[in-house]
């Protein structure tokens, strides 16, 4: 099964809280929503239960974006250990909302450490995740490490790749965007997709970002609406390969590019 949502509160709802948001895109037949922490965890634990509940009635999947302010490389042990509590701060959001993933940008690449001992930084604090995870008996939610647009950033295929496969609890949570940015635009086949869903998928539910991208040099710059021809190879990819997938729109446009994205596969 696909399901296609959003990623925060449609723009037709601009202002209003989270609950109305997930009660407009089940009205407007899209699947999911993806709660967006942007600059921190601001939404209470009570909050959180409601809306949950809400999103059950509504038959909407519910993910959770983490804050930016996240780098598990860091030189600084400081930054490393206020990144991880906000990611447990977003575990325990996304655990009260009855969310399946928690979605973070993990960390940059940095003079001090070679890209190895960098995955191992972001593999060890993953690892004290899922501890954390395991004592609070939060098993439905899963920690997804995204794949990201820029190259001074840690997220390349084959990291998540090893990470996954090092950390199975761990999921990669694949934006075809960013990695079309970091590829200098190498998306253009379906077998171009199929062949990032074969390495990443390990025949798990996969979580996908998808939207436009303007891009230079191997780096993300801006967000633009979903190219729907390239979308289209996305879908067809998926279709062949048989995989269960979720896919946030993250394009400028979002409900109505969401809406187009969902029509390929009804």
């Amino acid at each position: 099964m696909i399901k296609v949502g959003i990623a925060g509160v449609p723009l037709a709802l601009k202002g209003k809280s989270t609950g109305e948001g997930i009660k407009y895109l089940s009205d407007i037949g899209l699947d999911a929503l993806e709660v967006q922490f942007v600059r921190r965890v601001s939404m209470k634990e009570e909050t959180a239960l409601a809306v949950g509940e809400i999103a059950r009635k509504s038959k909407i999947d519910l993910s959770v974006h983490a804050p930016y302010m996240i780098n598990l490389a860091s030189e600084d042990p400081t930054i490393i250990s206020d990144s991880i509590n906000r990611i447990k701060l977003s575990v325990d959001r996304a655990n009260a909302l009855g969310a399946q993933i928690v979605v973070f940008h993990s960390a940059y690449y940095t003079k001090k450490y070679t890209k190895g001992e960098t995955f191992e930084l972001v593999k060890d604090a993953c690892v004290g995740l899922l501890e954390y995870m395991n004592d609070a008996h939060i098993t439905q939610t899963h920690l997804g490490v995204e794949l990201l647009g820029r190259q001074s950033q840690f997220g390349t295929v084959e990291e998540l790749q090893k990470l996954q496969q090092e950390l199975p609890r761990v999921r990669p949570v694949i934006d075809f965007s960013h990695l079309h940015a970091r590829c200098n635009g190498c998306l253009n086949t379906v077998e171009d997709f199929a062949r990032v869903l074969r390495a990443l998928s390990n025949r798990n539910h996969i979580h996908i970002h998808f939207s436009g991208i303007e891009f230079s040099k191997g780096n993300e710059r801006r967000h633009l609406p979903v190219d729907l021809n390239q979308f289209k190879l996305l879908a067809d990819a998926l279709k062949q390969y048989g995989c269960d997938a979720t896919i946030i729109c993250e394009s400028p446009l979002l409900e109505k590019d969401a809406a187009m994205m969902k029509s390929f596969f009804k």
